[in-house]
């Protein structure tokens, strides 16, 4: 899928709940949940607040391995 997308004439749209997956392959996502949609880049959307908002439950973010994890807090 990454190639397909590589010349930036296609999207490819993803229905996700492992949060993992979504913060390692998308570069946008769509948080629904409590307070209403939020879009957006990644690292902007993706918050410890707005994930446990959404969730209805805390979220903790880590760095493992050199990459970016979240962890039910």
């Amino acid at each position: 899928l990454a190639a397909l997308v590589q010349d930036g004439r296609r999207a490819v749209v993803l229905s996700l709940h492992d949060l993992n997956l979504a913060r390692r392959y998308a570069t946008h996502v769509l948080l629904l949940g409590p307070g209403g949609p939020r879009p957006g880049p990644v690292d902007a959307v993706m918050t410890e607040d707005a994930l446990g908002t959404a969730f209805g439950h805390p979220v903790m973010r880590a760095e493992v391995g050199g990459r970016t994890v979240f962890v039910s807090g």
